[in-house]
């Protein structure tokens, strides 16, 4: 009796353990499905990841590309079986670059098939950034063998398409004071030691980047022109012939300012008259020649289909202080000038300044020609005959085609024989981001003159949005092993 009781007792015990550790060792296979499901999902989610951060790295080199960008599987290491597909696709007003990313893992499912995890990443980007070619110092696309020479100085964001050409003494070099890009690179006169730092004050230089595309016309001076078509004299087409613009400042008050518009001269005929202000944007056009000359009070652009030519010194009546953060109260002006010619932009050879040379105070843009002095080439003969004539005292920007000279240097002392030095203070209302000095700036608004030419830089610029799909790790219980 008693040994059939210890018989029951213990089958019992083994019933009970038995089951135990079988619910024990379900417990452990759960838990290492858990640890295989989660593992799985994680390699799903990271290359879904990765390959969005290698098509962005693409795309930040070689924004034209569209398509597929990437199509890699991984055969060695901890990714084996796996792999990721980007793609860029056009989407209205934006770029999409969609990375999936897929997994196949070592369970089944219960049909046998392998079980294959699929993450996506998808980034929107902005796909174009449009700026005024006033937000940079200086610009130019060929530079035509023209040199910067000892007693320049440039201030704001310089870039060339071509090589920058310096020239420097033992006495005096060229300064410049913010980033200089070259689409080529910077090339001293022969001779000339490589090491060009000094040259850079609060700034760096950077050669073989980018070119920036230029525009290949002036439209929206032409389309946006407030001159009379018809003149004050009833005959006289203001956009269809050459014409003297004179700037005058009004009153002591502000914004009262007004251009004349006249015929012959600067003492010719008035056939428009035109008043200024800081809020309403006017821009004076003609398809040919236009003189300009004055003081400046308010805002506006003067633009010719030819040749804008500048008479005289032109400055404004309330000019900004570019050593001043653009908080202080000199630089609430809102006096702005842009110089717009589809062809050169000229000082004139009729200024005579002597050598005292020259104040501008103007956004200056050269669609297919140049900004310098009139009958000053790069290379003899010349016939401006004044001998030096002083320095361009410039506050605003330069942007041209093709590089015109204002001046001629001795190469053997690096002095200026013929025309101006350079003395370009870059105007940091039109971009306040670029000025490092001020980073308080960076917020404000950039200004720049009505109708002034831009350029449109493909992106990218902006990520719009990330997304990324979320996965809960699988259960691999669920699944065949």
């Amino acid at each position: 009796m008693g040994g059939r009781a210890s018989l029951i007792m213990v089958i019992g015990f083994a019933v009970i353990f038995g089951m135990i550790n079988l619910n024990i060792t379900r417990l452990m296979n759960r838990s290492i499905g858990g640890m295989v499901g989660y593992n799985e999902s994680s390699k799903s989610r990271v290359i879904a990841s990765s390959g969005a951060h290698a098509g962005l790295a693409i795309f930040t080199s070689r924004s034209f590309l569209r398509g597929t960008l990437i199509d890699k599987d991984f055969t060695t290491g901890s990714f084996t079986g796996c792999g990721y597909t980007v793609t860029l696709t056009n989407v209205a007003g934006y770029v999409r670059l969609r990375s999936v990313g897929r997994c196949t893992t070592f369970v089944k499912t219960l049909s046998g098939d392998p079980y294959i995890l699929s993450d996506t990443v998808e980034i929107r980007l902005d796909t174009t950034t449009t700026r005024s070619f006033s937000s940079l110092g200086w610009m130019t696309i060929f530079e035509n063998g023209v040199w910067f020479v000892g007693g320049d100085v440039i201030w704001g964001q310089v870039h060339s398409n071509g090589n920058i050409n310096i020239y420097s003494s033992r006495s005096s070099h060229p300064v410049f004071h913010g980033r200089v890009t070259t689409s080529g690179r910077i090339q001293l006169y022969p001779g000339q030691r490589r090491d060009y730092s000094e040259y850079l004050v609060g700034g760096h230089a950077e050669e073989h980047m980018p070119t920036r595309e230029f525009p290949d016309e002036i439209t929206d001076a032409i389309n946006n022109a407030t001159n009379k078509t018809l003149g004050l004299d009833g005959v006289t087409d203001t956009k269809e012939t050459e014409i003297w613009v004179e700037l005058k400042q009004g009153t002591s008050s502000d914004n009262d300012g007004y251009a004349t518009i006249r015929t012959g001269s600067f003492t010719g005929t008035v056939v428009d008259s035109m008043s200024l202000s800081d809020v309403t944007d006017k821009v004076i056009y003609s398809s040919q020649k236009v003189h300009v000359k004055g003081t400046l009070d308010g805002k506006l652009s003067v633009a010719s289909g030819k040749d804008v030519r500048i008479e005289d010194n032109i400055v404004y009546e309330r000019p900004p202080d570019p050593d001043l953060s653009l908080g202080e109260s000199v630089n609430q002006t809102k006096d702005m000038l842009g110089l717009i010619a589809h062809d050169n932009v000229w000082i004139s050879d009729d200024f005579d300044g002597g050598t005292h040379g020259i104040d501008i105070h103007a956004a200056i843009f050269a669609l297919e020609g140049s900004y310098g002095a009139e009958n000053v080439t790069a290379s003899w003969p010349n016939t401006r005959n004044y001998g030096p004539e002083g320095t361009i005292r410039l506050l605003g920007s330069v942007a041209q085609k093709n590089r015109g000279a204002v001046g001629l240097f001795d190469s053997r002392t690096g002095q200026i024989s013929q025309g101006f030095l350079k003395n370009y203070r870059y105007d940091n209302r039109m971009f306040p981001e670029g000025d490092t000095r001020f980073p308080q700036d960076a917020g404000i608004a950039a200004q720049y003159p009505p109708a002034f030419p831009g350029w449109t830089t493909p992106g990218p610029l902006a990520i719009k949005s990330w997304w990324e799909s979320s996965r809960v790790p699988f259960n691999a219980d669920e699944f065949a092993w």
